[in-house]
């Protein structure tokens, strides 16, 4: 008899120690579960901010479409118009000429918008057109391609002007493309590019660079 209330005392014992254990578990896991149902959902992602305002710059930027004209001689320039998700642009409906773009395979290009004329210059004896074509994937007449043409106005309103014409050709044919002039008014040069400095030499005990993988 001695023995069995040794052992009943032992595992009374153990009831005592082991339920305030069990109760304060579920407590800390009625807790955990209240915390994760009263935890608000994550807000959706926040819309990126808006872009800065372009740096101030003298630069006046004139905006086009052009395509061939009927009689397939030069590029008639049109107004412009994009669609309202400000993503693809096209001609302007019933928009009349306001220009055009005489690009000889033999001569000089010329270009005109409204009253001004624009023609190449700073011209080299490695490109005595001025002309400079961007190729896709780097095969010459494959299209889309840009053609960048230095030009200085000579006529009307952007008299003396220079900067660049840039043609982003869609497609053969008569598809038709965008014409793009940044120009810069006169007495307004830009200013070079500044000087890297030279880099730092490395101290004589410094470790060899890595040779990168083949």
């Amino acid at each position: 008899m001695r023995r069995f209330g040794i052992a009943t005392f032992g595992l009374a014992l153990a009831i005592l120690v082991w339920a305030p254990l069990s109760v304060g578990s579920a407590r800390a896991g009625l807790v955990g579960s209240a915390r994760q149902e009263g935890t608000p959902a994550a807000s959706p992602a926040t819309e990126p901010p808006p872009a800065e305002a372009p740096a101030p710059t003298d630069v006046v930027t004139l905006v086009a479409w052009y395509a061939l004209d009927p009689a397939g001689d030069v590029l008639s320039v049109v107004p412009i118009q994009v669609d309202p998700t400000q993503q693809q642009a096209n001609p302007a409906p019933g928009g009349q000429p306001t220009g055009q773009a005489d690009l000889p395979a033999d001569g000089l290009p010329s270009i005109t918008v409204g009253d001004s004329r624009f023609v190449p210059y700073n011209l080299t004896e490695e490109n005595p057109s001025g002309q400079r074509w961007t190729w896709f994937d780097g095969v010459e007449g494959l299209r889309p391609a840009t053609l960048v043409i230095q030009i200085a106005g000579i006529e009307g309103t952007y008299n003396d002007y220079i900067g660049t014409a840039t043609f982003v050709s869609r497609d053969e044919g008569n598809a038709g493309g965008v014409l793009v002039l940044a120009l810069r008014p006169p007495g307004a040069e830009p200013e070079p590019a500044p000087t890297a400095a030279p880099a730092a030499e490395a101290p004589a005990d410094a470790a060899p660079a890595a040779t990168p993988p083949a």
